[in-house]
């Protein structure tokens, strides 16, 4: 062969391997973004393209936009906390008819912020991946590539996998959202199939997936000047994926000092006992498999487990879990049980066809020398593109020694979207003997009751960027002949201007049945708030209502005045803070020795990032509410949680917190400085 014809042989081969080889598909490729927020429909006049490919470990988006003067870069932050700035987003579907998308954040400045969509389109950020992803930015162009590994998704079947995705950008500056197809969250469950498809033509590995995370913890307790150093500073959690489908968690002696301190609240006039937001990881992720609700199984009633375990799994049409944890049993100096060491598990096996899903759960508690069981069914049906009917049944069994009680609480729901109405009806029966000793009950055994909430939102109207209006309509019965207990009547709007100005106003009516009179309340408020994007924000709100005051047994005029700021003081310092002044009108004296008639709550928090890697954040809570029986007028806690990781996959965290009450002179009731290291093995 001459030499021009093998120069002409090896041409025309590097020709066909940049045709078959190298060309990108266009079903690979998007460049079609529609402005969804406000939601015009309009094309995004920015260039902007991206396109996703894959190896056997990782799935990749890559990303080509072009920017603009008004490009917002955002602070150096931490992962898993929120930027105001543009961003770009991927929502991966896995599996549509599990009405599920992870999704994936790009910021300018580099952190992560990841998380799972749920079926009502919430979109809470406790699940974390080992996603990355890298930036080079120059003056007109933003170039990223997104690498997300197989082995932290969920997904059934075998090849070809078929999968969907959604793409969005966010420009800040003109505080609109474009998304690549056409996808809204008005869609609902239709949602989860709008999205462009990725198709995956070749098997995928099942990688065995094992994470061990071992810690140490050191306390030291000013008050009693000691190292408290025992087999509970050192713990151990394990995670066990041995496929696609298969989660299984072991932890052992889970420690939660750095969690910051609950936010201070008014408890003064509760009806029944308050409930705080699960902010716990082990209790939060992959939790939704058991359908839970505060009634069914209340995870904080779990104050500090000796050890937990959990597997969860899926597949085309069932998923199942299994969550068993041992409480740790707390005795005070006097040698008082202040937590007994019960033990809690949870069961779940569901099963979705179509449009159709059930939920079957079994919720237990041994708690001293009782049994508590909890039985769930959960049917829900998709009736329509925009509708949803659900029915919660539970059945309680409770027995301690001899005695045996058991009873059902039903829960009926039905919500349709037409447009800009949400209309939601919902109906619930609870029988006299119910118990919850495995969750919480909020509300009176023996009732039935209804309520029916109509809203109406409508965005990029005239001067409102949203306008929100709200209808609401409820009564309560003795199940047992109809009898009317009690009701609630409201209507409220809020109203949202282009110029991030927020106005909202609310009243109504509603009547409280103490077992003896009806009594009945009128209530209004008012809010006024103003934001300015990523930079600051501040509010106020005022409430007045003739409540009805359970330890008086009387209604009172109370009023409450609140007002809230925030500020990114600079890159790197985020501060936030929050005051509500409460008081009671003609209160007596000799109620006032049990009951305060004016009282003060504070809030404070503070973020300051050094790094993507170090942090340290702090925060005060103050109350003055006082009863002068106890010689008691507050309390306050002080948190301060400093976070480094100084080597890939190693932690050091420090921290202090102490929380005092003031007993006629302010008494600590403790005094701690603690001192964790964390390691992350994964093999």
């Amino acid at each position: 062969m001459t030499r021009s014809n093998s120069v002409l042989v090896i041409t025309f081969l590097l020709m066909l391997s940049t045709i078959f080889c190298s060309a990108e598909p266009e079903s690979n490729r998007f460049t079609n973004f529609y402005k969804v927020s406000p939601d015009t429909g309009e094309d995004l006049g920015i260039p902007t393209v991206a396109k996703w490919y894959h190896d056997d470990s990782y799935i990749y988006f890559e990303w080509e936009v072009e920017i603009t003067e008004n490009f917002s870069r955002g602070r150096k932050l931490s992962d898993q906390v929120f930027d105001r700035c543009d961003w770009l987003r991927i929502q991966l579907v896995t599996s549509p008819s599990d009405l599920y998308a992870y999704y994936f954040y790009a910021f300018p400045q580099g952190h992560k912020y990841d998380g799972i969509r749920e079926s009502d389109m919430r979109t809470p950020n406790d699940w974390n991946s080992r996603y990355s992803y890298t930036n080079t930015i120059t003056a007109d162009s933003w170039h990223t590539v997104m690498k997300i590994p197989f082995r932290d998704l969920r997904y059934h079947g075998k090849a070809p996998y078929r999968w969907k995705v959604i793409l969005t950008r966010y420009l800040h500056h003109e505080d609109e959202y474009y998304s690549s197809p056409y996808a809204t969250i008005s869609q609902r469950q239709e949602f989860f199939y709008n999205g462009h498809d990725i198709v995956i033509n070749t098997p995928l590995p099942h990688n065995y997936n094992t994470t061990i995370r071992p810690y140490v913890l050191d306390n030291y307790n000013s008050l009693e000047r000691e190292l408290q150093f025992t087999e509970d500073n050192a713990g151990l959690d394990v995670s066990f994926q041995p496929n696609s489908y298969l989660n299984t968690k072991l932890s052992f002696n889970p420690d939660f000092s750095d969690v910051p301190m609950d936010t201070e609240s008014d408890l003064s006039n509760l009806r029944y006992a308050p409930t705080f937001r699960e902010n716990r990881y082990f209790f939060v992720e992959d939790l939704d498999v058991f359908n839970i609700s505060t009634v069914s199984f209340y995870t904080k009633n779990i104050m500090q487990p000796q050890w937990a375990g959990k597997i969860t799994g899926n597949d085309e049409r069932l998923s199942y879990g299994l969550l068993v944890a041992r409480d740790k049993e707390i005795v005070d100096d006097s040698g008082i049980v202040t937590n007994p060491d019960d033990l809690y598990s949870a069961v779940a096996l569901n099963y979705k066809a179509g449009v159709f899903r059930l939920n079957n759960s079994v919720f237990y508690r041994r708690e001293n020398d009782s049994d508590n069981i909890m039985i769930q069914t959960f049917p829900v049906v998709f009736t329509g593109r925009n509708s949803v009917l659900m029915v919660r049944n539970l059945l309680s069994h409770h027995s301690s020694g001899s005695e045996t009680t058991s009873d059902y609480f039903v829960f009926a729901g039905y919500e349709h979207v037409l447009n800009d109405l949400e209309l939601q009806i919902v109906a619930q029966n609870t029988g006299r003997n119910f118990v919850s000793r495995t969750g919480v009950l909020q509300q009176e055994t023996g009732e039935a009751g209804y309520r029916v909430q109509a809203t109406y939102i409508k965005e990029n109207s005239g001067i409102f960027k949203r306008n929100e209006s709200t209808l609401l309509f409820d009564q309560v019965f003795e199940n047992s002949n109809y009898k009317f207990r009690e009701h609630s009547f409201n209507i409220g709007n809020t109203a949202t201007f282009k110029n991030d100005l927020q106005v909202g106003v609310n009243g109504g009516q509603y009547s409280i049945f103490d077992g003896e009179k009806r009594f009945y309340i009128t209530n209004g408020s008012g809010s006024l708030s103003y934001t300015r994007r990523g930079v600051w924000g501040a509010g106020t709100d005022y409430y007045a209502a003739d409540n009805y005051i359970w330890s008086l047994g009387r209604q009172e005029l109370y009023q409450n005045f609140s007002g809230w700021a925030w500020s990114h003081l600079t890159e790197r310092i985020y501060i936030y803070y929050e005051i509500n002044y409460i008081w009671y009108d003609n209160i007596t004296p000799e109620e006032q020795e049990y009951f305060d008639r004016e009282f003060v709550i504070m809030n404070t928090d503070i973020n300051y990032q050094f790094s993507q890697k170090m942090y340290l954040k702090g925060g005060f809570r103050y109350n003055n509410y006082s009863m002068r029986t106890y010689d008691y007028s507050g309390s306050y806690g002080l948190f301060l949680n400093y976070g480094w990781e100084f080597i890939d996959n190693y932690h050091l965290y420090l921290g202090y917190n102490t929380r005092e009450q003031n007993f006629g002179g302010w008494e600590p009731l403790h005094r701690t400085f603690y001192c964790k290291f964390r390691a992350d093995f994964s093999l």
